[in-house]
């Protein structure tokens, strides 16, 4: 996980890198952002700082046919990193040093075995946090916000 500096950097940078973008002439060093786009570009950055959900719902859904060509792995992350942005962050940060902390067997069992097996490698928490994204908690969320 990188700094909230190199965070703040890359979106920085991504929003100057937008191609249809010129400055107004009495601010040439400005760039006009919409709301929208601004909230993209840091949802987007400040997900990347939880791999290891990330990699925990790709277990999921890899296991249970949950990426197809009809749910497509791009769209189901971006709404998984819409639906995390959401969340409490003391939340977020408690799962994943939760999940950080398994091996990768581990994590498999977790996400993909018996749930006798769930209770006994992980806490209450992250086996209720993870049913979350088993029944795709992350895009009814979304759908009803927009």
């Amino acid at each position: 996980m990188s700094n909230l500096q190199d965070k703040i950097e890359l979106i920085i940078r991504d929003i100057c890198e937008l191609s249809d973008r010129s400055s107004p002439e009495e601010y040439p060093d400005h760039l006009l952002v919409l709301p929208e786009e601004l909230e993209m570009f840091i949802s987007q950055r400040m997900a990347e700082c939880f791999p290891n959900i990330l990699e925990a719902a790709t277990e999921i859904w890899c296991d249970n046919g949950m990426v197809n060509r009809h749910e497509p792995y791009g769209v189901k992350v971006e709404l998984l990193n819409q639906w995390l942005m959401t969340l409490d962050s003391n939340e977020l940060m408690l799962a994943e040093t939760e999940l950080s902390k398994l091996s990768e067997d581990d994590l498999h069992t977790l996400c993909c075995g018996e749930e006798s097996e769930q209770e006994r490698i992980g806490s209450t928490f992250i086996n209720e946090f993870l049913d979350k994204i088993f029944d795709e908690e992350y895009a009814a969320k979304v759908e009803v916000g927009q």
